[in-house]
Protein backbone atom coordinates (compact mmCIF):
# COMPACT_ATOMS: atom_id res chain seq x y z
CA UNK A 1 0.00 0.00 0.00
CA UNK A 2 2.65 2.34 0.76
CA UNK A 3 4.53 2.16 -2.47
CA UNK A 4 0.99 2.54 -4.33
CA UNK A 5 0.85 5.74 -2.38
CA UNK A 6 4.30 6.36 -2.96
CA UNK A 7 3.85 6.12 -7.09
CA UNK A 8 1.17 8.41 -6.99
CA UNK A 9 2.51 11.33 -5.29
CA UNK A 10 5.87 10.44 -7.68
CA UNK A 11 2.97 10.91 -10.80
CA UNK A 12 2.17 14.34 -9.31
CA UNK A 13 5.87 15.14 -8.04
CA UNK A 14 6.86 14.94 -12.21
CA UNK A 15 4.21 16.28 -13.39
CA UNK A 16 4.96 19.34 -11.65
CA UNK A 17 8.64 19.21 -12.47
CA UNK A 18 7.67 18.54 -16.17
CA UNK A 19 5.25 22.02 -16.07
CA UNK A 20 8.26 23.96 -14.65
CA UNK A 21 10.55 22.54 -17.18
CA UNK A 22 7.79 23.54 -20.32
CA UNK A 23 7.71 26.84 -18.12
CA UNK A 24 11.61 27.70 -17.68
CA UNK A 25 12.87 25.59 -20.54
CA UNK A 26 10.04 25.73 -22.90
CA UNK A 27 7.70 23.50 -24.62
CA UNK A 28 9.90 23.39 -28.00
CA UNK A 29 10.48 20.19 -29.78
CA UNK A 30 14.43 21.43 -30.92
CA UNK A 31 17.57 19.51 -30.19
CA UNK A 32 18.59 22.16 -27.79
CA UNK A 33 15.92 22.07 -25.70
CA UNK A 34 15.23 18.31 -25.41
CA UNK A 35 18.62 18.12 -24.78
CA UNK A 36 18.22 20.60 -21.96
CA UNK A 37 15.00 19.31 -19.78
CA UNK A 38 17.16 15.43 -20.51
CA UNK A 39 20.00 17.01 -19.27
CA UNK A 40 18.12 19.00 -15.83
CA UNK A 41 15.99 15.87 -15.62
CA UNK A 42 19.02 13.34 -15.03
CA UNK A 43 21.46 15.18 -13.59
CA UNK A 44 19.89 17.49 -11.31
CA UNK A 45 16.41 16.29 -10.57
CA UNK A 46 17.16 12.65 -9.88
CA UNK A 47 20.53 13.09 -8.59
CA UNK A 48 19.36 15.23 -5.91
CA UNK A 49 15.97 14.92 -5.12
CA UNK A 50 14.00 11.65 -7.23
CA UNK A 51 16.25 8.98 -7.20
CA UNK A 52 17.52 9.54 -3.32
CA UNK A 53 13.75 10.22 -2.01
CA UNK A 54 12.93 6.41 -4.05
CA UNK A 55 16.25 4.76 -2.08
CA UNK A 56 14.54 6.15 1.49
CA UNK A 57 11.08 4.75 0.90
CA UNK A 58 11.92 1.87 -0.50
CA UNK A 59 14.49 1.25 2.44
CA UNK A 60 11.79 2.58 5.34
CA UNK A 61 9.34 -0.72 3.39
CA UNK A 62 11.82 -2.80 3.31
CA UNK A 63 12.78 -2.30 7.27
CA UNK A 64 8.79 -2.90 8.27
CA UNK A 65 8.58 0.96 8.79
CA UNK A 66 11.44 1.48 10.99
CA UNK A 67 12.68 5.38 11.02
CA UNK A 68 15.04 4.88 13.01
CA UNK A 69 16.87 1.61 10.76
CA UNK A 70 16.31 4.46 8.06
CA UNK A 71 17.88 7.34 9.97
CA UNK A 72 20.33 4.84 10.70
CA UNK A 73 21.53 3.87 7.17
CA UNK A 74 21.39 7.49 5.97
CA UNK A 75 23.49 9.50 8.43
CA UNK A 76 25.81 6.29 8.29
CA UNK A 77 29.05 7.41 6.14
CA UNK A 78 28.63 6.84 2.35
CA UNK A 79 24.92 6.60 2.40
CA UNK A 80 24.72 8.19 -0.84
CA UNK A 81 27.79 6.27 -2.67
CA UNK A 82 26.55 3.02 -1.59
CA UNK A 83 22.72 3.60 -1.88
CA UNK A 84 22.14 6.14 -4.38
CA UNK A 85 24.79 6.01 -6.65
CA UNK A 86 24.04 2.41 -8.18
CA UNK A 87 20.19 3.22 -8.36
CA UNK A 88 21.11 6.55 -9.97
CA UNK A 89 23.47 4.57 -12.92
CA UNK A 90 20.20 1.78 -13.18
CA UNK A 91 18.53 4.92 -13.78
CA UNK A 92 20.70 7.06 -16.17
CA UNK A 93 20.73 3.83 -18.24
CA UNK A 94 17.21 3.81 -18.58
CA UNK A 95 15.56 7.44 -17.92
CA UNK A 96 18.04 9.09 -20.12
CA UNK A 97 16.79 7.66 -23.83
CA UNK A 98 13.03 7.55 -22.47
CA UNK A 99 13.13 11.28 -20.96
CA UNK A 100 14.56 12.35 -24.49
CA UNK A 101 11.81 10.41 -26.28
CA UNK A 102 9.55 11.80 -23.49
CA UNK A 103 10.03 15.56 -24.07
CA UNK A 104 10.33 15.31 -27.76
CA UNK A 105 6.29 14.29 -27.91
CA UNK A 106 3.87 17.26 -27.71
CA UNK A 107 3.07 17.35 -23.47
CA UNK A 108 -0.23 16.14 -24.24
CA UNK A 109 1.23 12.62 -25.30
CA UNK A 110 4.10 12.59 -23.04
CA UNK A 111 1.89 11.85 -19.93
CA UNK A 112 0.93 8.63 -21.75
CA UNK A 113 4.11 7.62 -22.35
CA UNK A 114 6.03 8.48 -19.45
CA UNK A 115 3.31 6.27 -17.39
CA UNK A 116 3.34 3.17 -20.00
CA UNK A 117 7.39 3.70 -19.04
CA UNK A 118 7.14 3.64 -15.29
CA UNK A 119 4.56 0.73 -15.14
CA UNK A 120 6.10 -1.05 -17.42
CA UNK A 121 9.62 -0.99 -15.27
CA UNK A 122 7.95 -1.84 -12.03
CA UNK A 123 6.21 -4.78 -13.40
CA UNK A 124 9.72 -5.79 -14.46
CA UNK A 125 11.56 -4.78 -11.05
CA UNK A 126 12.26 -7.47 -8.77
CA UNK A 127 12.12 -5.62 -5.90
CA UNK A 128 8.67 -5.04 -5.71
CA UNK A 129 7.85 -8.61 -5.94
CA UNK A 130 6.93 -10.01 -2.68
CA UNK A 131 9.69 -12.45 -1.35
CA UNK A 132 9.66 -16.20 -2.34
CA UNK A 133 10.59 -18.35 0.69
CA UNK A 134 12.03 -21.35 -0.11
CA UNK A 135 11.47 -24.93 1.45
CA UNK A 136 14.40 -26.29 0.42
Amino acid sequence: MLLTAFWAYKGLEVEIWYRLLARTVGEGHGAATILTKALLDQFVYCPLFAVPLTVLVYKWNSEAFSVRAVLDDFRSPGWYNRSVLPTLLANLGVWLPAVAIIYALPRRCSFRCRTSCSFSLRCCSPHQRPAVVSSA
